[in-house]
């Protein structure tokens, strides 16, 4: 004849069941605190380098430079783009890459166009800027382009060393501070 397990010994082993399952979760490792802040799909070939200074711009108009000091190759067909936050910093997690990329939002962004062959800058280069805007080097930097650009896409943006002075298409950034405009 079998033993049918009474209501009492059923309720006892779905306690202890409970038990384990909460203390094996109270002993896990706490999760981190990173939040989806906004997500994307980059909308075709996605061929770069990410590295030190990258601008990345997502759909929703906001920018992003990337922190990371190690430079990663991205050869990518249409990834998705997830932004996450944890209040204060910021991750680019993108399909296909093994680790997300460190990134610093960017909250005040001015895009333009340079007025004139562009072709680098020496010691205190000023910036004249479509919109009206000059800046001047701030640093004593020296950067030859590679071949003279006439009328080049600019971004000067606002990071915590100050602003900085980038040409589109071109790594190299200096820190400028605005005299006009």
């Amino acid at each position: 004849m079998k033993k049918i397990p009474s209501i009492t010994s059923a309720l006892i082993t779905i306690a202890a069941f409970l038990f384990f399952a909460n203390t094996s979760i109270a002993q896990a490792p706490a999760q981190d605190n990173w939040k989806q802040e906004e997500f994307m799909n980059y909308g075709g070939p996605l061929n770069t380098t990410f590295s030190k200074g990258y601008l990345f711009k997502t759909k929703s108009g906001h920018y992003f430079e990337v922190a990371d000091t190690k430079a990663v190759r991205v050869k990518l067909n249409n990834p998705g783009v997830t932004v996450m936050t944890d209040g204060k910093k910021y991750r680019l997690v993108i399909e296909g890459l093994e680790k997300p990329v460190n990134v610093n939002k960017i909250e005040e962004m001015i895009e333009s166009y340079f007025v004139g062959d562009y072709k680098g800058w020496s010691g205190k280069t000023t910036f004249t800027l479509e919109n009206g805007q000059v800046w001047e080097q701030a640093t004593f930097d020296t950067y030859t382009a590679s071949s003279t650009i006439y009328r080049p896409k600019v971004y000067v943006y606002k990071t915590s060393d100050g602003y900085k002075f980038k040409v589109e298409d071109q790594e190299e950034t200096v820190l400028v501070r605005r005299v006009k405009g």
